[in-house]
């Protein structure tokens, strides 16, 4: 059965223009903010369900990076006793840490 909309009409919600695909990516970030360290798992799930669906391009890259190190480094960055060589990442980071009271 053909669908009535076009690709441009997809279903919009209220998060930032996201739409099914935008739900798949959810869906898979949700699954990556499941660290090996409870800490982590509260950040990066309430960073990505409060702030990820209004955040800039920018931010979410940055969240994306984020989610790709190890949970020793990310932990470290979180609390602020290692430092990102990216000067944008640490200060999203210490902005992350920050925002939700962690």
């Amino acid at each position: 059965m053909e669908s009535a909309c076009s690709d441009s009409e997809l279903p919009v919600t209220a998060d930032h223009g996201m739409t099914a695909d935008s739900d798949a990516e959810m869906s898979r970030l949700r699954w990556r903010c499941r660290r090996g360290m409870k800490e982590l798992d509260v950040v990066m799930t309430r960073y990505l369900e409060q702030r990820y669906g209004n955040a800039s391009e920018a931010d979410r890259d940055r969240f994306r990076q984020l989610l790709e190190m190890p949970d020793p480094e990310l932990y470290r960055l979180l609390l602020g006793k290692d430092d990102a060589t990216d000067p944008d990442l640490q200060h999203f980071a210490r902005g992350l840490r920050d925002a939700t009271g962690e």
